[in-house]
């Protein structure tokens, strides 16, 4: 007779792969949304941990030792000791300086670098 429509069967066929295709879509937006928020606390926690190298380095007077602290969620450490890869010069001392911070996500961040001092004031 040349019925024109669809079946009933054809309908719920094409509503289920419909269905399907929104789940997958919400699935990699929520995903996305997850890196997204990982990605910024990464970033925050890594600026924490320049700033607070940043003032050990700016600081007078840096000398070996050991400090700590928390502010803003995040835990810091800070290790000075003399740089062992250095040639005494006198007047000269090169201090490693090592700073661990970790944030709320627990995965930590590991930054060092070297500042030379004169013995000489």
């Amino acid at each position: 007779m040349g019925n024109k429509g669809f079946t009933l069967l054809e309908v719920l066929a094409s509503v289920a792969v419909l269905g399907l295709g929104i789940v997958a879509v919400m699935r990699l937006f929520s995903g996305s949304m997850g890196l997204a928020k990982s990605s910024s606390d990464s970033s925050s926690l890594v600026l924490f941990a320049k700033e607070r190298m940043n003032e050990a380095i700016l600081r007078d007077g840096v000398r070996e030792g050991y400090g700590s602290g928390s502010a803003a969620g995040f835990k810091w450490e800070l290790a000075v000791k003399d740089f062992e890869g250095f040639k005494p010069v006198e007047g000269i001392r090169i201090f490693e300086l090592k700073m661990e911070t970790t944030g709320p996500s627990g995965a930590p961040v590991v930054l060092s670098t070297l500042k030379a001092v004169s013995d000489k004031r």
